[in-house]
C-alpha cells in the first residue's frame, strides 16, 4: 500500500449511487482533534499565560495525526482508495488513471496529467458535489495539468465525439470562466448543455487550482489547457471554439490572437480592458493605486488581444450587465461596445471613413438589439456581401454594410453580468466567407 503517513482526503466513491465516503469512529476522532488542537491550545496558551500548553498542543496535534492514521488503515475502502492512488503514482497509464477517476479526494494528491511546455490559492467553494453529479452524468474526465510556472490546474473534459447524430460533438469548447464561475458549475453548463465536447479549468488560485491570478500566470494556464487539448486529446485547432466569460475574456482572447487557427472566439460579458472596468467603480481619491496595481499584476487588455484575431468572433452584450455598465446606465454604456468598435473598425476601416457611417452604426450600438434564438439563426444564416474594393459604394451602402455586419458578430440578450447564456445563443462565430 502506498504512503499511509501522507495522505489525502477521500471524498466520494462514484458509482450507481454516488456513495459519500464516511470515515470510521477512529478517523472521525483523529480528523477532529487534528483541526481543532491548535486553535483550542493557543487559546489555552493565552488565557492561562503559560507557554507549556504550546507544548501539550504540539503532543495532541501529533497524536490526533496518527490517530487519524490508524483510523484510515483499518478502514477497508481507504486501504483499497490509496492501493489505487499508489498504482497511479508508479504506473501511470489509462488503466490504473481510469480506476483512480473512479474517487473524488483533495486534488494536491492527483497524479499530473499533463505538463505545459510553456511558461497561492483564493478560495476554495464545496464544489466535490457538483464535481460528483457531471463526472457522473456526463462520464467527465478529471485531470492535473503543470504550467511552466508550476500551478497545478483543475480541469475537467467532456468527450461528445462519439455520441451518435450529434453535430456539434466533434467540436471542443474551452471554456475560460470568470470569477464567479468554476469549471463545476459555471458558463460552461451552456457548451455542455449544446452537445459540445468540452474542457473547463479552474483558473490559478480558484477552488483547487494553485497559484495567484496574475496576467502571466492566466495566459500559462490558458495555454497548458489548450496545449492539453491538442496533445492529449488529439483535437485539431479548427475543431476547437475559445468561449470566455467576464474577466476569462482576457485569456480566451490570448488564445485567440497567438492561435489563428481556432475555429472561433466567443467573448461573453467581457471587458475591453480591465483599468478602464476598475476605474468606473473605485472612488476617485484610490484611482492612482488602482492603476499601479493593475498594470504591474492585472494588466488585463482584451482590446489588444483582440486586435491580434482576425478570425471568427461572436460578442455577447448582456443588456443588464451591472459590471460591464454601471448600474441604472444602458447599453450605450456597456464595455463590449468597444470590443466591438476596435474590431470592425480594424478588419473593415473603409466603412468608417464617412461621417454617415459612423453615426449610423454609433447610434445602432446604443440600442438594444435582442432576438429570439430563431431569429438570430436567420441573420446568420442570410449570405451578405463584402466586396473586395469600397470605391463604388456610396456613404449610406457603407453604413448599411457595416451594420449588418454588426448584427452577425454581435448578440444581446437580457441578463445581468452572472447569469447563464441561454442556450438558444450559443451560436457559432460569425466571419465573412472567404
Amino acid at each position: 500500500m502506498g504512503n499511509i503517513i501522507f495522505t489525502p482526503a477521500l471524498y466520494q466513491k462514484y458509482n450507481e449511487q454516488n456513495r459519500i465516503y464516511e470515515g470510521n469512529l477512529v478517523e472521525k476522532l483523529g480528523n477532529c482533534g487534528f483541526n481543532w488542537s491548535i486553535p483550542v491550545g493557543l487559546l489555552l496558551t493565552c488565557l492561562a499565560w503559560d507557554l507549556m500548553y504550546i507544548l501539550y498542543t504540539a503532543i495532541a496535534f501529533v497524536l490526533f495525526y496518527i490517530v487519524r492514521i490508524l483510523g484510515r488503515w483499518m478502514n477497508p475502502t481507504y486501504r483499497e482508495f490509496m492501493n489505487v492512488l499508489d498504482r497511479a503514482h508508479r504506473t501511470p497509464n489509462i488503466a490504473t488513471m481510469e480506476e483512480l477517476r473512479n474517487y473524488d479526494f483533495q486534488f494536491k494528491y492527483w497524479p499530473v496529467s499533463y505538463n505545459s511546455i510553456r511558461r497561492g490559492e483564493l478560495y476554495e467553494p464545496p464544489f466535490s458535489n457538483e464535481r460528483a453529479n457531471l463526472i457522473v452524468a456526463y462520464n467527465a474526465v478529471r485531470s492535473k495539468i503543470v504550467t511552466a510556472q508550476g500551478d497545478m490546474i483543475d480541469t475537467l473534459f467532456f468527450d461528445r465525439r462519439r455520441v451518435l447524430h450529434s453535430r456539434t460533438g466533434k467540436t471542443l469548447v474551452i471554456c475560460v470562466e470568470g470569477n464567479a464561475s468554476f469549471a463545476e458549475n459555471g458558463l460552461n453548463q451552456t457548451a455542455i448543455a449544446n452537445g459540445y465536447s468540452v474542457l473547463s479549468y479552474n483558473r490559478p488560485g480558484f477552488v483547487e487550482s494553485t497559484g495567484l491570478p496574475y496576467q502571466i500566470n492566466e495566459v500559462d494556464a490558458a495555454e497548458g489547457v489548450y496545449d492539453f487539448a491538442r496533445q492529449s486529446f488529439k483535437f485539431n485547432a479548427n475543431k476547437i471554439l475559445i468561449y470566455g466569460w467576464s474577466i476569462g475574456g482576457y485569456a480566451a482572447a490570448h488564445l485567440a490572437s497567438h492561435y489563428q487557427n481556432v475555429k472561433g472566439l466567443m467573448l461573453d460579458g467581457t471587458f475591453d480592458e480591465l483599468l478602464e472596468v476598475a476605474l468606473q467603480v473605485a472612488p476617485w481619491y484610490m484611482s492612482k493605486l488602482v492603476r499601479v496595481t493593475i498594470g504591474h499584476h492585472f494588466n488585463l487588455n482584451v482590446v489588444a488581444e483582440l486586435l491580434g484575431y482576425d478570425g471568427p468572433l461572436r460578442i455577447f452584450r448582456r443588456t443588464n450587465d451591472q459590471i460591464m455598465a454601471l448600474p441604472g446606465i444602458t447599453v450605450s454604456e456597456n464595455r463590449a461596445n468597444v470590443l466591438l468598435t476596435v474590431h470592425l473598425r480594424q478588419k473593415y476601416p473603409l466603412l468608417f471613413d464617412n461621417q454617415i457611417s459612423t453615426e449610423a452604426f454609433r447610434a445602432w450600438l446604443n440600442q438594444r438589439h435582442v432576438k429570439t434564438g430563431g431569429q438570430l439563426i436567420t441573420i446568420l444564416n442570410k449570405p451578405i456581401i463584402i466586396p473586395i474594393k469600397y470605391n463604388n459604394m456610396t456613404d449610406l451602402e457603407k453604413s448599411t454594410l457595416l451594420i449588418k455586419i454588426a448584427e452577425k458578430t454581435l448578440v444581446d440578450f437580457d441578463a445581468d453580468h452572472n447569469d447563464y447564456l441561454p442556450n438558444q445563443f450559443f451560436l457559432r462565430p460569425w466571419a465573412p466567407a472567404p
